[in-house]
């Protein structure tokens, strides 16, 4: 009986023992279980905090994509801008070139009609000189006519005398 009792009190350690491992197990199941709970719970936070990452990725990927194309529109019409910008530019220059045209050719007709004043003012000159002339040329005839006419009275007169004394000289005969 003895080897009995020895076995049934080595089987009853081996028995406590391993009830005692098996609670030991069970305690350790029981953390790794809280363990496993508690990283669960961090997976499904970080999956959750990871979803409102990814949603908040999309939400700026689509923003992104908004301000890209805002920024594709913006540079189109800057493009627009600088093409409108050139276009008035170039007009700017055409008048400017325009005007300095003008104001040569202003200058220009300018000048011309001071030289056509000073022909006017000469032909004015020289009309005025030919005026004169003239004026002196019919003084000049209408003195000549006045005294070819006082000729002409002294050579009536003077042939009225020769008339007169032929016939004196005549009548003497």
């Amino acid at each position: 009986m003895n080897l009995l009792t020895k076995q049934i009190q080595d089987d009853g350690k081996c028995a406590y023992e391993h009830q005692k491992r098996a609670d030991e197990a069970e305690e350790g199941a029981k953390t790794k279980a809280n363990e496993i709970k508690n990283a669960l719970s961090l997976v499904k936070k970080e999956e959750q905090s990871i979803d409102e990452c990814t949603s908040a990725i999309f939400a700026l990927e689509e923003e992104i994509a908004k301000l890209q194309k805002k920024c594709g529109e913006l540079k189109i019409e800057r493009q627009v801008r600088e093409e409108e910008k050139a276009q008035k530019e170039r007009e700017a220059e055409q008048r400017r070139e325009e005007r300095i045209r003008l104001q040569e050719e202003i200058q220009h007709n300018k000048e011309a009609q001071q030289l056509k004043l000073i022909e006017i003012e000469n032909s004015e000159k020289e009309r005025s000189l030919l005026q004169s002339n003239l004026n002196d040329l019919k003084k000049e005839k209408n003195a000549r006519e006045n005294e070819e006419e006082s000729l002409n009275e002294q050579i009536k007169f003077l042939r009225r005398q020769l008339e007169a004394v032929k016939l004196r000289f005549m009548e003497r005969k």
